[in-house]
């Protein structure tokens, strides 16, 4: 089973204002409500590949029935910790007159010391042994790095393969606790190992520095795709797509396309070319967290796959 873990979801608004002008009342049309995080957004691409998965984390009381509308409608179950405190909304607008997108992203809610605790206790029932784990996304305010790295270590000590795709401390923890996967992007490797990504090889010497810990590195690299990178060989893969809408969530349809391949006992390249599919087949949806199988399956054909 894959077992998706969001510790800070978000509620997603997209709102379309013609002609947005900051400081003036402005009547705004409702493009689209949506509970996100991208745990969530993993589990929403798990169940497009027709597959199922656990979806876990924290949630605010208040906005609970709206993630569980949306994982209803998935076939994916949802068993979430209940927090104090709201969701964090996050609210994009669109203006299709002058072409600005613009972001507002709010804090969420606090966490505590019992809130991890039941986490904790909330995943030791959840998983069980040869489970896919994955932690995604940033941590609430309340939640220390150490705390990602025991929930790393427990699942591990249950012999899961845990996958973690986050950033700065929390990412670094991730790695100390010794997980089995990261995805970073170019500027979280970067993050993590110092120096400047400049080229290919330095892409590999940073993440054999991090294979010291974890079994598997997965680099994201935007439009010119992702490698995959173990202690015994390496791989990168690229397709080329058009009709691109919606950049958004690429990385987590590609996570999720990745641990459904590798849950099955996919070879690494073969993984690697089925998550690249499913990141570059996201990107032509308008919203993050959506597949179409059929669209993955056409770009696995395509996609550019090569050992280095």
């Amino acid at each position: 089973m894959i077992i998706t873990v969001t510790c800070n979801p978000s509620y997603d608004r997209t709102l379309e204002i013609p002609n947005f002008t900051p400081g003036e009342t402005v009547t705004a049309h409702v493009v689209r409500r949506q509970p996100a995080g991208k745990g969530v957004n993993v589990s929403g691409c798990i169940a497009g590949l027709g597959r199922t998965s656990i979806a876990s984390g924290f949630i605010g009381k208040s906005e609970g029935p709206l993630f569980l509308q949306r994982f209803a409608a998935t076939g994916t179950t949802a068993d979430f910790v209940e927090v104090a405190g709201n969701t964090r909304q996050n609210t994009t607008i669109l203006d299709p007159h002058l072409g600005s997108v613009t972001h507002i992203r709010e804090e969420g809610f606090t966490v505590n010391e019992e809130d991890v605790r039941l986490l904790a206790a909330k995943l030791a029932e959840l998983t069980h042994e040869g489970d896919f784990i994955i932690f995604a996304g940033s941590l609430p305010t309340g939640m220390a790095p150490a705390d990602l790295a025991r929930l790393v270590q427990q699942c591990r000590a249950l012999d899961c393969y845990v996958a973690v795709d986050s950033s700065g401390d929390a990412l670094a923890s991730a790695v100390e606790a010794q997980c089995t996967i990261i995805k970073p992007n170019l500027e979280e490797l970067q993050e993590l190992t110092g120096g400047k990504m400049s080229s290919e090889q330095r892409i590999l010497d940073a993440a054999q520095q991090i294979l010291e810990r974890v079994k598997i590195v997965l680099v994201t690299v935007g439009a010119a795709g992702a490698y995959c990178i173990t202690r015994s060989g390496a791989w990168k893969a690229n397709a080329v797509v058009e009709g691109v809408q919606n950049t958004v969530g690429a990385g987590d349809a590609f996570l999720a396309g990745f641990a459904v391949h590798y849950a099955e006992g996919a070879p690494l390249n073969v993984c690697l070319r089925e998550a690249v599919a499913c990141g570059s087949a996201s990107t032509i949806k308008r919203w993050a967290g959506e597949l179409d199988a059929a669209e993955v399956e056409r770009l696995s054909k395509v996609v550019e796959l090569a050992e280095l």
